[in-house]
């Protein structure tokens, strides 16, 4: 009997670090593609609204020229925290 309860706490342990490892996945790529566009977020629109009424017009386009690069480097950044996790 106590080899079986040995192998089901690894596997919950097993199961339990996947699941972990899933939800920071989803909750670090969730965070980062909020600045990919201009509406990923609202905290977005509003900043183009104060920089609409100091007399900058902020584009889609324009957003996304700099979304995408940042973006791309703090997915990059996350992956690689994720797998130095262990």
């Amino acid at each position: 009997m106590l080899p079986r309860v040995h192998s089901d706490c690894r596997l919950a342990c097993r199961v339990r670090k996947q699941f972990l490892d899933a939800f920071l996945s989803y909750f670090v790529a969730r965070g980062v593609l909020r600045n990919l566009t201009l509406l990923g977020s609202v905290a977005n629109l509003i900043v183009a609204q104060i920089v609409r009424g100091r007399g900058i017009e902020l584009s889609f386009r324009g957003y996304l020229k700099a979304g995408v690069p940042i973006t791309i480097g703090s997915m990059a950044i996350g992956v690689i925290w994720l797998s130095l996790r262990g």
